[in-house]
């Protein structure tokens, strides 16, 4: 069974020894101390798990005795009982920390008792916490880490295509994901999901979303199933399959193929914001496109953009946490990106650079950015 270890310190030898035979009788072990100097020596050897001290002590005051316990574990409680201490000293020892403060004499030792037990109670629950965020701090890193792993490599190239890409949680998990899969010598699959919430019920929707595509990718190789190469079927697909799984979550979305042997992209937008951006020429601007976030219902239908261009043209697509690191109103916002964009070389580095979004600290959301580049 475990017994607090209470450092009691006090020179006035009445008060002292009472405390330490009422505290042993309680069933506390029991380190007493007759001076400041005493009780800084017995702390360091001892190590108690709680202190009760008076503040005006021979040698050293209580007030020190109190900053070097709380400089070596600032977590240590500590209970003042003291006589007619000024009040500027009881300020300060509340002010570093003490748990209690009582006023001698003491009538009724049981009340040191009861804030001896509250004190200890109090740091239990503390350590504790701090045991289950060490676990969750673990598990979110391990979290991360197998995330990280189910991203596509970037940069990525082939033949005249060039991507990249860079997802940032907001914590250790995102809700963004971003994939890109080739369906074939001509089909080229590249999506940008952003689901409803953070951590690790966002996450989760993420690898589903990924297992969802790559298997009907698999599929239309298999049983030339063609949702893979239809941005609106594909997109229904998955929306009725996250409503039906109850997940309570759903995601916004930004679908696209392309087509090499057509030279075209087709795409849906899934109430995602903002829309793809599309630069060619040195102009930047948003592609048409709305829709409803995917899984919110299983009675909603999708509609796919053709965009018939020839290269070489870059597509940038956002999840709109990078609206969360810009100044101005959602309006100022949207044209200010085009702006920042048409001044970079549309590479990630400079993207990144001119949007500050790896240096912003304390994002309020996660912020995702992948670049599609078709070259001439």
């Amino acid at each position: 069974m475990f017994k607090a270890n209470v450092l009691v310190v006090d020179n006035e030898f009445i008060i002292r020894e009472g405390l330490v035979a009422y505290l042993e009788d309680s069933g506390y072990q029991v380190i007493a101390a007759s001076n400041g100097k005493e009780a800084i020596d017995f702390f360091n050897s001892q190590h108690p798990d709680i202190i009760i001290t008076d503040i005006d002590l021979p040698l050293v005051s209580g007030l020190d005795v109190i900053r070097h316990a709380k400089s070596c574990v600032p977590q240590i409680p500590v209970i003042v009982v003291s006589g007619l201490a000024q009040s500027h000293n009881i300020i300060e020892a509340l002010r570093l920390g003490i748990f209690d403060y009582m006023a001698k004499p003491i009538n009724e030792l049981s009340k040191i008792n009861e804030s001896i037990n509250k004190a200890l109670e109090k740091q239990r629950l503390k350590d504790e916490n701090e045991k289950i965020r060490q676990t969750l701090l673990e598990d979110q890193e391990a979290g991360r880490s197998v995330q990280e792993k189910t991203l596509p490599p970037s940069p990525y190239e082939k033949a005249s295509m060039f991507l990249e890409h860079k997802v940032l949680p907001m914590l250790y998990l995102s809700g963004d994901f971003v994939d890109y899969v080739r369906v074939n010598d001509n089909i080229f699959v590249f999506y940008m999901a952003d689901v409803s919430g953070h951590g690790a019920a966002a996450a989760f929707v993420t690898v589903l979303v990924k297992m969802f595509v790559r298997e009907y990718a698999a599929r239309y190789r298999s049983d030339n199933d063609n949702h893979i190469v239809n941005p609106h079927l594909m997109v229904k697909a998955l929306a009725n399959e996250l409503y039906a799984a109850k997940l309570g979550k759903y995601c916004t979305m930004l679908y696209f193929i392309y087509d090499h042997a057509l030279e075209e992209i087709h795409y849906t937008v899934a109430g995602h914001y903002p829309n793809p951006i599309i630069v060619q020429n040195g102009k930047a601007r948003y592609l048409p496109g709305r829709g409803f976030p995917v899984g919110i219902s299983n009675k909603m239908s999708y509609h796919t953009e053709i965009l018939e261009i020839d290269p070489p043209y870059t597509i940038i697509l956002f999840s709109d946490g990078i609206f969360d690191i810009m100044t101005g109103t959602f309006e100022t916002k949207e044209q200010r990106l085009l702006e920042l964009i048409e001044s970079t070389d549309l590479s990630l580095e400079q993207i990144n650079n001119v949007l500050k979004i790896t240096t912003t600290l304390n994002r309020l959301d996660d912020v995702s950015v992948m670049i599609f580049s078709k070259r001439a």
